[in-house]
């Protein structure tokens, strides 16, 4: 964003505005963008975000003039019928967001946590290790005892557990 791109977006919105061609056409595109982008951009994290993502290139000299220009940008836009698609659009793109940070998001702030150094990576693989034999030994020694009581069980016929059951 430059010194003359609200001037030359300002306009661009005007024609879409007034022009029976773009009512004719749906050539709202600038309207639209507008309006995504006026969504967007709240604070000056936002433009900071977006700067860092490659959306937006500031060069108006501070991030407050930016959030200003973009709030200001869509307040004379008339809500027309065919921007309803815009509207659309955004809920896709909040569900793809969402949808990607439950997949993603969780993955990488993991990550990030447990394997951003050596020596974290070297813990978390250990207590992993750890883990799997002890449940491992758990897993012997309940199988080891249920053999050795099996073995030291007399040897009953089916008609003396079940008379034995009964009290007979």
């Amino acid at each position: 964003m430059y010194d003359g791109t609200e001037d030359v977006l300002r306009n661009i919105l005007a024609h879409e505005q007034t022009s029976k061609d773009s009512d004719e056409k749906g050539g709202t595109m600038v309207c639209g963008y507008a309006m995504i982008m006026d969504s967007l951009i709240d604070t000056q994290e936002d433009i900071a975000i977006l700067t860092r993502a490659k959306v937006l290139e500031n060069h108006l000299g501070s991030d407050e003039r930016l959030v200003q220009m973009w709030n200001d940008m869509c307040i004379n836009i008339s809500e027309r019928s065919n921007l309803v698609k815009f509207d659309k659009m955004i809920k896709e793109i909040m569900e793809h967001y969402r949808i990607h940070w439950a997949r993603h998001g969780l993955y990488v702030e993991f990550r990030e946590k447990f394997f951003s150094r050596p020596w974290l990576t070297a813990s978390v693989i250990s207590a992993i290790l750890l883990l799997v034999l002890t449940l491992l030994q758990t897993i012997y020694t309940i199988l080891s005892t249920k053999r050795t009581l099996d073995h030291r069980a007399p040897k009953q016929s089916s008609v003396e557990r079940l008379s034995s059951i009964i009290g007979d």
